[in-house]
């Protein structure tokens, strides 16, 4: 299980939603879950792949798109 922990923000966003994606190179990147859910439950469908998350803060006045970390690489 993989958890994305958001980055500080200026101003504490409205909402916060994430954004969990899984990439190969020469296979593309695929959005494995997008939502409220802080944490990823890795699958059998991700080895061999580098998988991501994005944090993304919405207010009022917009929205601001983070990623956290570089992501992590599953064993194949």
């Amino acid at each position: 299980m993989l958890t994305c922990a958001p980055p500080p923000w200026l101003r504490a966003p409205d909402r916060i939603t994430y954004a969990f994606d899984s990439y190969r190179f020469g296979s593309g990147r695929r959005t494995r879950q997008d939502g409220p859910a802080v944490t990823y439950v890795v699958r059998a469908a991700d080895a061999g792949r580098l998988v991501s998350c994005t944090a993304t803060g919405a207010t009022v006045g917009g929205y601001e798109a983070a990623r956290p970390s570089e992501g992590l690489r599953i064993p194949a």
